[in-house]
């Protein structure tokens, strides 16, 4: 027993003297200051960036600002530095090493009730002001907000591409997720929040909580600069639950029509060519991340009725972990690729 008690103190000990904890007070702001001393260390003579556009799901265009090769190597190094000393607080899911749309789902499983919002133009919503904002409270000298934003910002708002825009929007946006906690538990002190880059997701077993979200929608998000997506959901036990494409009724599985989707694609695939092999590669590791016995079984299936074909091999993977990094470096990262695609 003394031995699992000095055990548990050394790791305490060990993160207090490592690392930051984004949700600290004013004692831990000397430490937080120091870190950011070092951001003067970097600079990138080159801070241009190539603009394009990408579809969405809805038939509009987003516009993509990439760094170029120079400046996105500085900011990797600047995002290595950042993200290894500064914690972000738990219910902060999107973006992060050892979370994914799993981690963030599970938090909502069997809830009576689930709320989720969709946060407007997350990234170019995050302005040099909301920086300086966030710096100059945490008692940040003027230099460092400085080089910040010349190394991070580009035309006074985060370009999407920049490999730092994730960890700052996240870090940005923190208070207001704090302001969020603060008035949900208000309506029920259980409540759950959390959010995967730009969707908040809040779960309770309190019924009448509706009213929480013209209070998020009209008043703490409009305080901080933001604005609510007019897309709301709010979905109750006997319907269908979903937090980020993840059904959360009673476990965390593929949503039934997406299954029986992916089992015509594969089938179509398989049989005329008429789907793209990384896609449905993508969306079969979509499944073994859920459900991995699903996964077998409908391998096994198509084993069973194609035999071992090069077909069946590019798309049923002998490690799916490895497909969603595959395609994000192949597709994502590339905009050429990416506009094929």
């Amino acid at each position: 027993m003394l031995i699992t008690i000095i055990v548990i103190i050394s790791i305490i000990v060990f993160f207090i003297t490592s690392k930051i904890w984004i949700g600290a007070k004013k004692k831990w702001i000397m430490k937080m200051s120091d870190l950011f001393k070092r951001v003067l260390e970097f600079d990138a003579p080159d801070l241009s960036y190539t603009t394009f556009t990408i579809p969405k799901k809805d038939w509009t265009s987003r516009q993509i600002e990439a760094p170029n090769a120079q400046l996105k190597k500085t900011q990797q190094t600047l995002l290595h530095l950042l993200s290894n000393n500064i914690i972000l607080p738990w219910y902060v899911t999107g973006f992060r090493k050892k979370f994914s749309i799993k981690t963030n789902a599970k938090k909502h499983v069997g809830r009576e009730v689930v709320i989720n919002l969709d946060i407007k133009d997350f990234f170019t919503n995050v302005t040099t002001q909301k920086l300086r904002q966030r710096l100059e409270y945490l008692k940040v000298d003027n230099e460092i907000i400085s080089r910040f934003e010349k190394l991070c910002f580009n035309n006074w708002h985060l370009p999407q591409w920049a490999p730092t825009s994730p960890f700052l929007a996240n870090f940005i946006f923190v208070p207001i997720d704090e302001a969020i906690i603060k008035t949900a538990k208000k309506y029920d002190k259980n409540i759950i929040y959390s959010r995967y880059a730009d969707n908040i997701t809040l779960s309770s077993n309190v019924k009448n909580i509706s009213n929480l979200i013209r209070i998020i929608s009209e008043w703490i998000m409009p305080k901080f600069g933001y604005t609510i997506n007019s897309k709301v959901n709010l979905s109750r036990k006997h319907t269908r639950q979903t937090v980020t494409w993840i059904t959360v009724n009673e476990k965390i599985s593929m949503p039934r029509h997406k299954y029986m989707l992916l089992r015509a694609q594969v089938h179509a695939y398989l049989t005329k060519w008429t789907w793209n092999t990384l896609e449905i590669a993508w969306r079969l590791a979509f499944l073994y991340l859920l459900d991995k016995k699903k996964y077998w079984k409908l391998q096994k299936y198509y084993k069973k009725k194609f035999w071992e074909t090069q077909e069946l091999s590019a798309v049923f993977r002998r490690n799916p972990k490895k497909v969603k990094l595959d395609i994000y470096k192949k597709w994502f990262i590339n905009p050429r690729t990416w506009q094929k695609f």
